[in-house]
């Protein structure tokens, strides 16, 4: 019971934010901005055997650190991932645009193939994979934090960003 009010809880907060960060990111029209390359890399704790709420929880604390100031080109704008890749970029935390759209997309078609795991499926219902808003192309709390659950899932740094070791085993699943 402590964990579902706690889980109820840390999903309220994030919803509030993730609703008041879209509101006053929507009012950002600057369509002048470039691709950024990576500056540094950023370090985080490894997410293995935490429960998704506490990954949640901790993806929203560290989710100040950016490696470069994120990009908006609305949410079905800009180029697609393999001209940020192959330009030197990367999709992180903020981020707006068609890019985050086919990351948002590979991440729906990964954690709802069939035969996922019991923990598969209830990170998939804890950051609403199902919900029609999901694939809406801002890189927030939700996708960043499902990014670093899915590259456990391979072996990679779990830091929320893609790039191009990322992108090489999520693409297969953007359908």
């Amino acid at each position: 019971m402590k964990n579902l009010k706690l889980k109820t809880l840390v999903l309220g907060i994030a919803s509030t934010v993730l609703i008041s960060s879209n509101a006053f990111g929507a009012t950002n029209n600057n369509r002048n901005v470039q691709v950024n390359k990576p500056v540094a890399a950023v370090k985080t704790k490894a997410f293995v055997n935490k429960p998704a709420s506490a990954i949640k929880a901790e993806a929203f604390v560290k989710s100040a650190k950016i490696i470069r100031p994120a990009f908006n080109y609305g949410p079905n704008g800009g180029p697609n991932i393999v001209t940020i890749l192959n330009e030197g970029g990367v999709v992180q935390k903020d981020d707006v645009g068609y890019v985050v759209k086919e990351v948002q997309t590979a991440l729906y078609y990964y954690f709802t193939r069939p035969g996922i795991s019991q923990d598969e499926a209830m990170d998939a219902l804890i950051f609403d994979v199902h919900s029609n808003n999901f694939i809406d192309g801002v890189d927030g709390v939700d996708t960043y934090t499902l990014v670093s659950i899915f590259q456990g899932d391979y072996g990679l740094k779990q830091d929320g960003v893609v790039g191009r070791d990322t992108w090489n085993c999520l693409g297969q699943w953007d359908k």
